[in-house]
């Protein structure tokens, strides 16, 4: 349901999600039975029943409004997570201890009237009006309640008082798992006989106590010494594990990636960012064209040619789909975080091949602090949650090197002597793996040309396996070629749409600054030593280009030599772009996992061991916090005008208008207002408005701006061409076309 219709007829004269007819303009993208069901109401609610609001006429009608977390999951859910368990919490920071008192979770004022006291939920109930000592009273006693029946049930011989007893320990539990979603004990028909039948109970147990004259022998649960010894052993084996130790860094990973995730899309590189979420934000919309990807940007800025259309062919839209896949498995969130978590999920996928890559060459304590180095550095924190291909294409591309290793690994060892069926599993395994690795590589290529650079120590694992021969060089030769048809295809395509692609020639050495002094200065100075390293982690990065270990091939400094390659090849885009040299951050890693473990083993050798380990704990903490000095800036929105300058832009205009954003041509902020349109000025603005053009949106009170505010506040209404809808000290909105023009 995901691919609507991927091989499907271009755009029209304009890109589909501005024809004013949007049956008409599905039709080109989905078929009848594709169109997914509009969601009217919560799945819990089966009819509309209209709030009745008392004002000066009488009551009123009003439709009924759902909030998002309704139709995530049901009316009732959302009522506890938007209402009643918000207010438990805000109760309980009021008093942590004492809480805020019995029945005042739902009041602004204690002295309010409510008709009824609900949490739906004991535990948070209990904490917002108790607090923590009233929260531990009041389950203590019910815990204490268990303990003593489970402590004296041997004691109890009376079979009718036994049943009754093991019943009450079944009923609590139950309770307390009802406790989770209702406020059970409070309701008087459970309080009444819970309290009761306990009262009871616990009194028929000191009976039996007392009739037992001997102490009572505490209980004995068969086998219970052998499986403590069992769990404690298997906890210890789970613990050591390299899975384990992965398991930390990932969630490591994955919780220094959620920081500022709902952020609007105007933090660093956001005319980027926003060029590639509008490809995903058009597949959302209006379903999946995927040979036809489209964005909002109308103008010349990008190709020099006008793009009607909308198309947008720069890398094979594999991160928009799979950012659509994310969006419609996690229903609520928007196309912004949405595209934050596939890049987020992309980054944990390559923390799993890196370790993997490398507990394989260098042991598993290179393989840990690789891992935690790429799982903890600001920069690569920062550039793993951003709405960008390269986080996509360093997932693919670790994939890439690890099932071709693998296939290379099973092929040059071959067990042709095994029993049939083990022979055919292992021929199986080596399909498998050539599949798997022929995928990723294509993948990698289809998203960003580069990781043709990771060729080179492709090529060394390959003939390091096999051996140097006519036979081994023509696979791989094979290999590559197949590898490279959809790229090839894929640039094909592209080629009959050349206002869909921006201009690329200039990334290579477009200012001519390959092996100047600057070029140095920015790729080794800058970025490197600044921005990824933080400066103190130079001497561990260096140690671990110098340190070859025994064991160690020439396979990672291959690697490394071809990333040198790509930056020197791709000089002027390196050196414009900081997010460039995300496709290097898996090598530089690496670099950093071998240099700590050099330091670590060194200790006592040079210095003593508590000295080193001091030393190299200063640098570490050091490293981070210098390069989470150059990268927090990065996060922020300096310019939050255009974002409420759009939101105003959408609330007040029709989504089939086509707006005017200008700024510099940088579309970030024509992405703001989630209109199609033009983020620069082309020639003058009469020649916008017979493209089109319906709305000029501003945040600078430029010249233009200025002239058209004059135009639209002439004295005589008969000479006024434009209309200002909303104007503020940040912004400006005019109507450029008269009403009757506007689209339907």
């Amino acid at each position: 349901m995901l691919l609507l219709s991927p091989i499907g007829r271009p755009p029209s004269e304009r890109a589909i999600f501005l024809a004013n007819n949007p049956r008409e303009a599905l039709s080109l993208i989905t078929s009848k039975t594709d169109q997914p069901p509009k969601i009217g109401r919560p799945t819990d609610v089966y009819e509309d029943v209209p709030l009745h609001i008392p004002t000066d006429q009488g009551l009123q009608e009003v439709k009924r409004t759902y909030s998002q977390t309704a139709y995530m999951f049901d009316l009732s859910t959302a009522i506890r997570f938007d209402a009643l368990w918000p207010q438990a919490i805000k109760g309980f920071q009021r008093n942590v201890l004492l809480g805020s008192g019995y029945s005042t979770l739902n009041k602004t004022q204690l002295t309010d009237f409510t008709e009824a006291e609900s949490t739906d939920n004991d535990y948070l109930r209990s904490l917002g009006e108790t607090g923590i000592l009233g929260f531990m009273s009041f389950f203590g006693t019910l815990f204490f309640i268990i303990y003593l029946i489970w402590r004296n049930l041997v004691a109890v011989r009376d079979p009718i008082l036994f049943s009754i007893t093991v019943g009450l320990a079944g009923l609590l539990v139950g309770l307390l798992v009802n406790a989770a979603y209702i406020d059970v004990f409070e309701a008087s028909k459970v309080a009444f006989s819970f309290w009761g039948l306990s009262g009871i109970i616990l009194a028929g147990i000191n009976i039996a106590k007392n009739d037992r004259r001997a102490s009572v022998p505490l209980p004995m649960i068969p086998d219970l010494a052998a499986f403590k010894t069992n769990l404690l052993s298997r906890t210890r084996k789970i613990i050591s594990s390299d899975y384990f130790l992965l398991l930390l860094i990932l969630i490591s990973a994955i919780a220094l990636r959620l920081y500022k995730i709902n952020t609007p899309l105007a933090d660093w590189h956001s005319w980027r960012q926003a060029d590639t979420s509008a490809v995903t934000r058009n597949y959302v919309k209006h379903g999946i064209n995927i040979l036809y990807p489209t964005f909002d940007d109308l103008s010349n800025v990008a190709s020099g040619m006008d793009n009607p259309r909308g198309l947008r062919f720069v890398e094979f839209p594999l991160y928009n789909l799979a950012s659509v896949v994310v969006d419609k498995l996690f229903i609520g969130f928007n196309v912004e975080i949405s595209g934050r978590l596939t890049s987020i999920f992309a980054s944990l996928g390559s923390i799993i091949f890196l370790f993997l890559i490398v507990r394989k060459y260098l042991g598993r304590k290179i393989a840990f602090f690789s891992s935690l180095f790429f799982a903890i550095i600001p920069y690569n924190i920062y550039y793993s949650r951003v709405i960008l291909p390269e986080p996509f294409l360093v997932f693919s591309s670790l994939g890439m090197i690890y099932f071709f290793d693998k296939f290379v690994e099973k092929i040059s060892r071959p067990k042709a002597d095994q029993p049939l069926a083990e022979n055919i599993t292992f021929k199986i395994k080596i399909f498998l793996y050539l599949l798997l690795s022929i995928i990723f590589t294509a993948f990698s290529l289809l998203i960003k040309p580069f990781a043709a650079f990771l060729f080179l120590p492709l090529t060394y694992l390959w003939f390091r396996n096999i051996g140097i021969s006519f036979k081994s060089i023509i696979g791989m030769l094979v290999y590559c070629l197949v590898c490279l048809l959809p790229f090839v295809w894929w640039r094909f395509w592209m080629s009959h749409f050349p206002e869909g692609i921006p201009a690329s020639m200039w990334l290579f050495n477009g200012d001519k600054i390959r092996f100047k002094g600057a070029f140095f200065y920015w790729i080794f100075a800058d970025r490197l030593g600044r921005l990824i390293l933080g400066y103190f982690g130079l001497p561990i990065f260096i140690a671990g280009i110098l340190n070859k270990l025994k064991k160690e091939n020439w396979f990672f400094s291959l690697w490394g030599i071809s990333m040198l390659l790509y930056v020197a090849v791709v000089a002027t885009g390196n050196v414009r772009h900081d997010y460039y040299q995300i496709l290097t951050i898996p090598i530089i890693t690496i670099f950093l996992g071998k240099g700590t473990v050099f330091f670590l083993e060194s200790a006592g050798k040079f210095l003593p061991k508590w000295r080193t380990y001091f030393i190299l704990f200063i640098i570490l903490v050091f490293q981070e916090m210098f390069g989470w000095y150059h990268i927090r800036d990065l996060y922020n929105i300096n310019h939050p005008e255009i974002v409420e300058a759009g939101s105003v832009v959408e609330r007040k205009t029709s989504d089939k208008t086509l707006v005017i954003a200008p700024y510099n041509g940088d579309t970030a902020f024509l992405y703001q207002t989630r209109r199609a349109g033009w983020p620069i000025i082309e020639g003058d603005i009469e020649e916008l408005i017979k493209k089109g053009a319906h709305y000029y949106v501003s945040v600078s009170f430029d010249d233009l701006t200025n002239q058209l505010i004059n135009e639209a506040n002439l004295p005589d209404e008969t000479k006024r061409k434009y209309k200002i809808i909303d104007q503020t000290s940040k912004y400006v909105i005019i109507q450029l076309v008269s009403d009757k023009e506007l689209p339907k």
